[in-house]
């Protein structure tokens, strides 16, 4: 395998562990969701985005259905000429990227994980829209009612999961959406911004990701704002349950800095044309809260150290706030941060970090 190659099946393996649409009526599942209002949701989220952008194709591929048919049907409309559009590769490779990320698109939907893929189709012929965004989503799965949405975005042990206070659950309908945009806005961001760039540094595809992650938590928070016209607690409750992915060393989903900048932006500046306004946003904030590489690699070992102290003590040291001897660093400031958090989660909080 030539390191081009062994590169490019690296930063895809990476990708299928990132967990953490406009239906065209030939793509739509052949199944619906058990619940009517989850059904009705998502439907109309793909068909605003198909609306919106008259050059993409949103298809929503629902891992819960006999799933196998639509993916045979969007492969067929993709075509054998086609090419990955989310990630930068000399055209001798480009036949390997899309086996690639044609499998990683099966193992989300045997895995039942959220996703979204770019791709270009070869030659079309005007009367088709030339780009494909393919999205699996399984909204009954993470997201059937309040509880189980709080819970999937909780990456918790049930004895803590128990403990989360209802009036801090999800909307069930609101997170939907929200992994809706989230998802749609990769597809939208390698439109706008181009694929992810071939590098030789060694964690370049972890601080990739951590900059796309950024911006798609950014936009679907004003997607979410700009929908209800004003910023409400679902952004602020998304702020804390992001901030404790660093606990379980999940660096690349804490976007809590591109939250924050969302919940401090005028409200006017959201009330803006989609594409020209929320997508370019969310770019300027990405651009803005993202650290240099060697910035993220320095907080990335700072937060290692301090998970590795704190599971020295105990198991549960990261929850009891047990007081440690630490510098000031970043990676301590995120731990201390995640443990306020989680505080303010709970339901007998008064118990936690005292």
């Amino acid at each position: 395998m030539t390191s081009l190659r062994r590169y490019l099946l690296q930063s895809l393996l990476l990708l299928l562990f990132w967990v953490p649409q406009f239906v065209h009526a030939a793509f739509e599942p052949n199944c619906s969701a058990t619940n009517q209002a989850i059904e009705h949701t998502t439907r109309d989220r793909f068909d605003y985005y198909n609306r919106a952008y008259a050059d993409i194709l949103f298809i929503h591929l629902n891992p819960a259905c006999a799933w196998a048919g639509d993916y045979d049907a969007f492969t067929q409309a993709l075509g054998p000429d086609a090419t990955n559009m989310d990630y930068a590769h000399p055209p001798a490779v480009r036949k390997d990227l899309l086996d690639l990320s044609l499998a990683r698109v099966r193992w989300m939907l045997d895995h039942r994980e959220p996703s979204a893929s770019l791709f270009k189709r070869a030659g079309h012929n005007g009367s088709t829209k030339s780009l494909i965004c393919t999205i699996t989503l399984e909204a009954d799965d993470f997201a059937r009612n309040d509880r189980v949405a709080t819970e999937s975005m909780l990456d918790l042990d049930a004895r803590l999961l128990s403990r989360v206070a209802p009036r801090h659950y999800l909307d069930f309908l609101d997170q939907i959406r929200f992994t809706i945009d989230h998802e749609a806005y990769h597809c939208l961001d390698a439109v706008r911004n181009g694929p992810m760039p071939m590098s030789q540094l060694e964690h370049y595809d972890h601080y990739y990701a951590f900059r796309n992650e950024n911006g798609a938590d950014a936009y679907a928070a004003m997607m979410h704002a700009r929908n209800y016209g004003r910023v409400t607690g679902f952004i602020e409750n998304m702020q804390r349950i992001r901030a404790l992915t660093i606990l379980n060393n999940d660096l690349q989903h804490y976007t809590v800095a591109a939250l924050e900048h969302v919940l401090a932006t005028p409200l006017n500046e959201l009330m803006v044309p989609l594409d020209s306004g929320i997508v370019a946003l969310a770019t300027r904030i990405e651009d803005e809260v993202m650290p240099s590489y060697d910035q993220f690699i320095a907080l990335r070992d700072s937060v290692h150290r301090e998970l590795r102290m704190l599971f020295e003590h105990e198991a549960t040291a990261a929850v009891a706030g047990t007081p440690l001897t630490t510098d000031g660093s970043a990676g301590r400031q995120a731990v201390e941060q995640a443990q306020t958090h989680l505080r303010e989660l709970l339901v007998d909080s008064a118990a936690v970090g005292s």
